[in-house]
């Protein structure tokens, strides 16, 4: 989101870029996750995998649905997006992503064939599941690396997800846990300045210039050092404690609805031209809009997939 602000110089060309990375990291924590869910609830419910794809779908789709709904009204009556009924169709099959929707069916994708994956694994002792999604971790990085993929097609972004399962495998192995912990000012330390140097604008400035895109090939990156991230939030309380905090559990809880409609707020912003005065209408109105998505929508069919 605050790259695609940044696309649309409201804060400047700053932050241009960057919007990948996040998704790289999403996808790691969400296979963490999913890891997590389902190896506490297989022991006791053996109907697990009928809900978990009734609650994935019901989780995604409805909303999905409604800002598919919204391109294609918004490309027939005003010729804003260039967004036809084939277009509409591609999407909702997920055989393309329009503009920010990539993620969309990419993370869907692996969600119908994380069941096997985590049968498979799960079906191992500790140490054959570790070497066995090192394996999978390498092959689909290799994959992905030298593949020519489009840009929502699941091996091109497998090996985020194997991180995310990964992660999760060595949480509960304490030596490994231990070696971070030990050394967790120094992964910090790296960590950070991944991040703050691969912005393609800091590392211009650094180094040379480069395009908004420069690493986007490279998010395998993003997905190991997600992964670290996510191991030392497990053994850093003082950071768990300020990741719980009421204003990141709101935001986190909209997170979906903000991802999904943030281009039409932010659109009719820059239409405005508020100047300095924009951002801050940005981020109220498409709060605002969030909110009633979050509680019209999302949550009535949370419910739903539960019943």
């Amino acid at each position: 989101m605050i790259s695609h602000v940044g696309h649309a110089e409201i804060i400047g060309r700053w932050a241009v870029g960057i919007g990948k990375y996040g998704v790289a990291i999403f996808f790691v924590l969400s296979a963490y996750l999913m890891c997590y869910m389902a190896d506490k609830a297989l022991p006791e419910r053996s109907n697990y995998w009928l809900s978990y794809l009734k609650s994935r779908f019901f989780r995604i789709f409805p909303l999905y649905f409604v800002v598919c709904s919204l391109f294609l009204v918004g490309g027939y009556f005003s010729g804003l997006f260039e967004f036809g009924v084939a277009d509409y169709l591609s999407n909702i099959f997920l055989i393309d992503g329009y503009r920010h929707l990539w993620a969309i069916p990419v993370e869907f994708k692996f969600y119908l064939v994380f069941p096997l994956l985590f049968m498979i694994a799960w079906g191992m002792d500790e140490k054959g599941r570790i070497k066995a999604l090192g394996w999978l971790w390498l092959s689909s990085f290799l994959i992905s690396f030298f593949g020519i993929w489009d840009n929502v097609s699941l091996l091109k972004y497998l090996n985020l997800f194997v991180a995310g399962m990964i992660a999760y495998t060595l949480s509960g192995h304490l030596s490994v846990m231990d070696v971070l912990t030990s050394n967790k000012k120094k992964i910090y330390l790296i960590v950070t300045l991944l991040f703050f140097v691969s912005n393609p604008a800091v590392f211009s400035v650094l180094f040379f210039p480069v395009k908004f895109d420069f690493l986007h090939d490279y998010l395998f990156v993003f997905g190991v050092a997600a992964a670290l991230l996510i191991l030392l939030i497990r053994c850093d309380k003082r950071l768990k404690v300020m990741l719980e905090n009421n204003l990141l559990v709101f935001i986190g809880s909209r997170s979906y609805s903000l991802y999904l409609l943030h281009p039409f707020v932010l659109y009719a912003v820059k239409q405005a031209k508020l100047g300095w005065f924009s951002l801050i209408v940005f981020i109220l109105v498409v709060l605002a809009v969030s909110e009633v998505t979050y509680k019209k929508v999302e949550i009535p069919f949370m419910r739903f997939a539960k019943s």
